[in-house]
């Protein structure tokens, strides 16, 4: 359902980037470590996605069913697992879990973004929780751990109480720390070097990671609005989403008087999950379902679970369980599905929200239709799209980043600012085209450069302007036109 009303519907402008990458990676091309023009979040959808791009399935299909199949993919894996070592109660709770939360948690976990990609990894730690002391347990915990660390940080918020409660089970082993201490150290090599990467070229670098900070008075501020960071995040009882830090506590105080080791565990994750609402990046909200705190605890959902799993549930037999997960669970789905439709409808109603934007993936390729039978007619070479307060950097990079991978032979384009594609940038920069499109151009002086150039607008789109017969680079043009040609911007 997710997949045919939303993922196959509309396309975010950051997600383009995850199709470029996936269509590079196809072709055994990396231009760069992470997501293009920035220093963190490997783009590991577009990894798992090349396969199928080269087995012939449409970009616009392969990214969204990968990252769709990624976000539930952590709640499929454990309740097998579980399954399969006899703990059939726990393993429904983990497929209850997914199929009881809001339709707005779907839609952010099969967003073409990183979100989940940490998280994939930390569901290998199924097997160390079942085995708390065996050594090969050691080290998948600590390949899981490292890994999903790297690849996104919010997937601390599941690993974190699993990494303690190996420590209290293991505590006096050597063999303990040295497993995970040198079976840490590939995952955070990668991650230096691939930092390091933008260190040495700081010409491919738009936007940087934040510099983390923690401010106390924010964390308390924090707790004062709890659904910043947990809306969408709490099972059957959606309107009051703040509640799954109240169960969890519940939880973890009735675990502490059944197993010293799991309660305390939990506690401190609690405490720790406190802590994070005074770190700046947690705070990083606009408001909206694309780009909201709430991306930094979608392990919340997989922490209930292991709750649920740490918890003993000797007060009712295993028939009577399984009959109440499996009735609630499928009244609360049939209650969600009637809601798919009018959930989407209301958060697709906007689709520019300043530093994300959407659009209908028919529509962009409409307007990509539109923009190459333009180029085609005024026999164009490139089209230079200059983001400003009437057409947003999200509305360019439909047109620059999409429409090249959906069309081909697509007249060559880039932006004059935030261009995350550094190679076309650079090469783009100093070299010399005949007939150029100037996207969104409005120069207070058009007159005096008319009789300069040979310019003029474009009738059919009057915010193109376009140039005939030029012999300049794009970087004195820049300069001859008045505007900015750079990378860095934030």
């Amino acid at each position: 359902m997710i997949l045919k009303l939303f993922n196959l519907e509309y396309v975010g402008s950051d997600d383009l980037i995850f199709w470029q990458a996936a269509v590079d990676y196809a072709q055994g091309i990396f231009h760069e470590p992470f997501f293009y023009g920035q220093d963190y979040n490997f783009a590991l959808e577009a990894i798992l996605a090349a396969p199928l791009i080269n087995w012939g399935v449409p970009v616009d299909v392969a990214l969204p069913v990968v990252s769709s199949l990624m976000g539930v993919f952590p709640f499929l894996f454990i309740s097998t697992v579980l399954f399969r070592r006899g703990k059939r109660i726990e393993a429904y709770l983990f497929l209850f879990i997914p199929l009881t939360l809001s339709v707005e948690y779907d839609i952010i976990t099969s967003i073409t973004r990183g979100f989940t990609s940490g998280l994939f990894f930390c569901s290998l730690l199924i097997y160390p929780l079942l085995n708390p002391t065996k050594l090969w347990s050691f080290v998948i915990a600590a390949l899981a751990v490292s890994f999903g660390y790297i690849f996104n940080a919010n997937s601390l918020v599941l690993s974190f109480p699993i990494c303690l409660f190996l420590l209290f089970e293991n505590y006096r082993k050597p063999a303990f720390y040295l497993v995970f201490g040198v079976l840490s150290i590939p995952a955070l090599l990668i991650k230096y070097f691939s930092e390091q990467f933008y260190v040495d070229r700081p010409e491919y670098l738009v936007h940087s990671m934040w510099k983390l900070k923690f401010d106390f008075e924010v964390m308390l501020e924090g707790i004062s609005h709890l659904d910043q960071y947990f809306r969408y995040l709490m099972p059957v009882i959606w309107p009051a989403h703040w509640m799954i830090l109240l169960l969890l506590l519940i939880l973890a105080i009735i675990i502490t008087k059944q197993n010293w080791k799991k309660g305390i565990s939990l506690l401190l994750t609690v405490i720790f999950i406190i802590l994070l609402f005074g770190v700046n990046k947690i705070n990083d909200d606009i408001g909206v379902i694309f780009l909201s705190s709430t991306r930094m605890f979608l392990a919340m959902p997989l922490l209930l679970g292991l709750a649920f799993l740490w918890l003993k549930k000797g007060f009712l037999s295993e028939q009577k369980w399984r009959v109440m997960i499996l009735s609630l669970g499928m009244l609360v789905f049939l209650i969600k599905a009637t809601a798919y439709s009018a959930v989407i409808d209301k958060h697709t109603e906007e689709t520019n929200y300043g530093p994300v934007a959407i659009k209908k993936l028919d529509d962009l390729i409409d307007d990509c239709a539109e923009m190459e039978k333009i180029t085609r007619q005024y026999n164009v070479d490139l089209v230079v799209f200059i983001p400003n307060w009437e057409y947003r950097v999200p509305s360019m990079e439909f047109y620059n980043y999409g429409c090249p991978i959906l069309q081909e032979n697509t007249v060559s384009s880039t932006m004059n600012l935030y261009e995350r594609r550094t190679w076309i940038f650079q090469k783009e920069r100093d070299m010399v085209r005949k007939n150029i499109i100037l996207f969104n151009f409005y120069p207070d002086h058009f007159e005096l450069l008319q009789k300069e150039y040979d310019i003029e607008q474009i009738n059919e789109h009057p915010s193109m302007i376009l140039i005939r017969e030029n012999d300049k680079s794009l970087l004195e043009l820049s300069e001859a036109f008045d505007f900015p040609l750079k990378r860095h911007n934030y």
